[in-house]
């Protein structure tokens, strides 16, 4: 089994930065809004 994730650590490694990307990108759509709530003109934008 330790030769396996020796062997392929770098697809690991890349399937694990795809999740946490694909994690970030699909987080709750609220956090979203708020991060880009500064782009969008509001009632109080003159």
């Amino acid at each position: 089994m330790l030769y396996l994730i020796i062997a392929y650590w770098p697809f690991l490694l890349a399937a694990l930065l795809i999740g946490v990307v694909v994690g970030w990108w699909y987080q709750d759509p609220r956090s979203v809004d708020d991060m880009t709530a500064w782009l969008e003109r509001g009632p109080d934008d003159h």
